[in-house]
Order: structure tokens, then sequence, then C-alpha cells
């Protein structure tokens, strides 16, 4: 699955504030989950093809120490993936 960013699109926020960022990825839950899930889901998935993005990592952290729901969605990444604790 892939997502795109049509940057015409009347919704199209462009550059948010990060606090505005995480505040929207930890509170935010779709169809197909939350965003804070999908972030972690990306960050383990980027870090298992070694890489590592300073941004993505950044936001990881800061999802993992405001949102509970978040911790236990990257615990339960971590037991799928014999990986320790975040």
């Amino acid at each position: 699955m892939a997502f795109f960013v049509n940057r015409s699109h009347p919704n199209y926020t462009g550059k948010l504030p990060l606090e505005t960022v995480i505040k929207t990825l930890v509170s935010a839950r779709g169809q197909l989950g939350s965003p804070a899930e999908y972030l972690l889901e990306t960050v383990h998935g980027l870090i298992e093809h070694g890489v590592r993005d300073p941004y993505l990592l950044e936001l990881r952290k800061r999802v993992l120490a405001d949102s509970p729901r978040a911790r236990r969605h990257a615990r339960q990444i971590a037991f799928r993936h014999a990986l320790p604790d975040p």
C-alpha cells in the first residue's frame, strides 16, 4: 500500500509545526488504524532495511513519549520481530 500527496488539493496543509504533527499522530484514527501505528510500522520497516531517517526517528520518539497506545503497539512490533522493547 502506498499513499501520495496532492499538493494542489485544497486540504493540503503544507509543512506543519512539529507539535501539530505529534498531536495529530497521537490523536487521529482512521479505517486503516492510527497514523501513530503507521509511523511505528514504517520506521521499523525502514530500520530493517538499514534506513534510519532522523526526522521519522524523532517523530517516533515523541509519539512514544506522548501515547500509551503507541507504546503498546511498539511492544507488539517488538514481540512480532523479537526485538527489545523501545
